[in-house]
């Protein structure tokens, strides 16, 4: 297999923030990655150690040298995107990883949570509040639309009895919610 060109290595357009941006972010960064054919650095935990052809089978493998070389490589280039690609707080919380797959795992965990109502309603939230106010139609629609398709990755449509009756009485303390002044909320 060839090397990856490190001069291929691109930069991820949008800093890791929170939960706010997570989603965006995540699809960003597989997509950056995947693009330079590494994604498996974020998925794998390396290969797998493979006989060199002068041992015996059995226990006597090891890694072939080169080929743990270009994957450490590798690891090194994904990790460097990774952390470029966070904000100074979240990057200096998780700057100690020291593989990918471990950090993708966490920050998966800590802000991309699929059922993170919190993120439904400030979604919620957002889309009634928005207004054009005199900004371009299109530039609008792209606002509206990508808060759309947020909140419909986060609630994807379901034909299932329990939790329809959970996004039900969800929408009636989210209507609730919106109608307190933020003083009451807190």
């Amino acid at each position: 297999m060839e090397t990856t060109n490190f001069s291929k290595l691109i930069t991820v357009p949008v800093a890791l923030k929170g939960r706010s941006n997570y989603l965006m972010w995540s699809r960003l960064v597989k997509n950056t990655i995947g693009r330079l054919g590494l994604w498996n650095h974020i998925t794998d935990d390396g290969p797998e150690p493979v006989a060199k052809e002068d041992e015996e089978e059995g226990d006597g493998k090891t890694l072939a040298v080169a080929e743990e070389k270009r994957w450490v490589q590798e690891d090194l280039m994904v990790l460097f995107v990774l952390h470029a690609s966070l904000e100074l707080p979240i990057h200096e919380a998780y700057v100690h990883f020291e593989s990918p797959k471990r950090l993708w795992d966490m920050l998966h965990k800590r802000y991309g949570n699929k059922s993170n109502i919190s993120r439904v309603f400030d979604l919620k939230q957002t889309i009634s509040a928005l207004k054009q106010d005199g900004e371009d139609l299109t530039k609008h629609m792209g606002k509206f639309g990508a808060l759309w398709s947020e909140l419909e990755s986060l609630r994807p449509n379901t034909t299932d009895e329990e939790s329809l009756i959970v996004r039900r009485e969800q929408d009636q303390v989210f209507g609730l919610l919106m109608t307190l002044d933020v003083a009451t909320r807190m």
